[in-house]
């Protein structure tokens, strides 16, 4: 998810390999679900770089912050959700 537009996430989708799941477009009302989870700057207009394992029924099993230019781990992020 980012608070770019459809466009952008599709793009960014061709170029990571052709992403197949669907990649959320915070962008109008522009950071609403960023905002909702608290990682929304408003100075920058921009969310902050950050993962959230989600269960089936709405349970946040791990949140993350991540300085700028650093990546979350993939694998790490799926043997959280895995359990």
């Amino acid at each position: 998810m980012s608070v770019d537009s459809f466009a952008s996430q599709k793009a960014f989708a061709e170029a990571n390999g052709g992403i197949s799941f669907k990649l959320l477009a915070d962008f109008h009302p522009k950071g609403a679900v960023a905002q909702a989870y608290g990682i929304y700057n408003e100075d920058r207009g921009v969310a902050g770089r950050s993962s959230f394992v989600i269960d089936s029924s709405g349970l946040i099993l791990d949140a993350r912050m991540y300085p700028p230019g650093e990546l979350p781990d993939p694998q790490e992020l799926l043997g959280i959700a895995k359990g």
